[in-house]
């Protein structure tokens, strides 16, 4: 695939309700990026984002650090969207999950992989009627380093996310 994405399910003995109620214990609502410094709240949740009645919609933490007083959040641009559905079926609950990058991030990167595809192409075009091949070399790295950037990105906190899932669900 182009643009990374991962989907798998997780099979639990426990119901839907106490998975839910699980998940929100780890989940905080979307923030701002700075939020005054909470001494009360000393955990960290693992992840952000909004828990509903048969599903959710969450992406990873990956931490804060203090700046000037104020808790601010690690960012990764590549954090993938993780949404999920929880349903019941012959007393062993399912849940689906979809990991994929957000939308916004989607949007820059086609727009990044088609100006670097048609810059490569141009400078194709260009050595095959006589510039040198030189003219391509900078499009491609980019292109390469894009989809680097992206993959590493994604699949690096996906990958702790989908052990944190795991254990939250299956314990």
């Amino acid at each position: 695939m182009f643009f990374p994405s991962m989907e798998f399910m997780i099979e639990s003995p426990r119901t839907p309700e106490e998975l839910l109620l699980r998940l929100r214990s780890v989940t905080a609502l979307y923030e701002n990026f700075l939020v005054p410094l909470d001494e009360e709240k000393k955990i960290d949740p693992d992840f952000k984002g909004e828990v509903g009645e048969t599903g959710f919609k969450i992406r990873p933490r990956i931490g804060t650090f203090v700046l000037f007083g104020m808790n601010a959040e690690l960012k990764n641009s590549f954090l993938p969207m993780i949404v999920g559905r929880i349903h019941q079926a012959n007393g062993q609950t399912t849940v689906e999950i979809k990991m994929r990058l957000m939308w916004h991030i989607f949007l820059f990167l086609v727009i990044w992989f088609a100006g670097t595809g048609v810059a490569f192409l141009a400078g194709l075009l260009a050595a095959i009627t006589g510039g040198g091949i030189e003219s391509s070399a900078v499009p491609a790295v980019m292109f390469l380093a894009g989809q680097l950037l992206m993959r590493v990105g994604f699949y690096s906190a996906a990958k702790i996310a989908r052990q944190k899932l795991e254990t939250l669900f299956r314990m």
